[in-house]
């Protein structure tokens, strides 16, 4: 029987949250108080030592992983559901779910950002456009035209910036971004990232299921530290943050062997912690099972009152240093609150 849960992957996912949170509130914090927070982000240029800016930048993939762990939970979710005799109804009910996480993303936007920022493209509304895409060709062709797919929307990226450049329509920022950062998980090239999850966790069930998954690390690991190798030598390892737009092409429309680095430091990543959390059992309210199974509304929760407790902080204020550091331990104990609480609803449902 093939397993239900793929530890390496709760781990992965609580690992992001964790760093994802830490992002966000620093970039908020150096964006609306800038006297205090710019230095937070100028890693290259700070007076850290250079081995903290480096450990800063690498925690960058992390964070740019969101995409591949929602491609991961699909493909878990067929794992699930997804049987070829009901592939109908399975493709209704990824289109319905789809469609709310699209109007969550919207609703996070409107709670978060303001009414004039409500319909801005942001992560949700990509992972809700690809599940879609995703399921259909999964449960209707093969895998293989789906990774075609999503290869050839990582590659075909710079060429799509280029065609669509200087467009200021609201498809087109969908598509491939915007100059300002304020449309941001463009399709092109992050769908790519949504389908390579998909196909990491489609290899990872298949091996399993055949009691080879010695060949599937050795063969990813192997494949991904070539590329990570290539991309240190082209000098596009590390994603860059542009301190005026932080949000903008610099960090989002990045360079294609940048975005096949990250797949690659995760897809090492995963593979390590494969290893170490083989036969390990999750404790039910543990942080890593409950940052995984909660990672949605936490996400959620974090952006609406993350950003909103540090603008009301800030306009009030309390712009010394020791209250992002508080503010990150209220997020952090709050998130784990959300995830608690959905690991007992669900245990008291069931």
């Amino acid at each position: 029987m093939e397993p239900k849960r793929w530890v390496a992957l709760d781990c992965f996912k609580a690992a992001a949250i964790f760093v994802m949170i830490s992002w966000h509130l620093s970039i908020w914090w150096a964006n609306l108080n800038p006297a205090v927070g710019k230095s937070l982000l100028m890693v290259g240029v700070t007076p850290w030592p250079y081995f903290l800016q480096v450990v800063v930048a690498f925690s960058g993939h992390f964070v740019m992983s969101i995409p591949v762990i929602a491609g991961a939970s699909l493909r878990f979710y067929l794992d699930k559901h997804g049987s070829r005799l009901n592939r109908k109804k399975v493709m209704a009910a990824i289109a319905k779910r789809a469609s709310a996480l699209a109007a969550l993303g919207f609703t996070m936007n409107l709670l978060a950002f303001g009414p004039e920022y409500w319909h801005l493209w942001n992560v949700l509304q990509l992972v809700s456009l690809s599940m879609v895409i995703i399921a259909f060709l999964a449960l209707y062709s093969s895998p293989y035209l789906l990774a075609i797919s999503g290869f050839a929307v990582i590659f075909s990226a710079p060429f799509m910036r280029d065609f669509l450049q200087g467009a200021d329509y609201y498809p087109a920022f969908a598509l491939v971004g915007d100059r300002l950062g304020d449309n941001i998980w463009s399709f092109f090239p992050w769908y790519g990232v949504v389908v390579y999850g998909f196909l990491a966790a489609h290899l990872y069930l298949s091996f399993k299921a055949k009691k080879q998954e010695n060949i599937f690390r050795v063969v990813l690991a192997s494949a991904s530290l070539l590329i990570i190798f290539i991309a240190f030598i082209k000098g596009s390892f590390f994603y860059a943050v542009d301190l005026q737009y932080p949000w903008g092409p610099l960090l989002f429309q990045p360079h294609t062997l940048t975005v096949l680095a990250q797949l690659s430091v995760f897809t090492l990543l995963i593979m390590l912690a494969d290893v170490i959390s083989s036969g390990i059992k999750l404790s039910k309210f543990g942080i890593i099972n409950v940052f995984s199974k909660g990672i949605l509304w936490i996400y959620i929760a974090h952006m609406v009152v993350g950003f909103r407790l540090i603008e009301f902080l800030v306009d009030n204020g309390f712009q010394s240093g020791p209250v992002l550091f508080f503010v990150m331990a209220f997020i952090f104990m709050l998130s784990y609150a959300v995830g608690a609480a959905l690991v007992l609803k669900k245990e008291n449902s069931s």
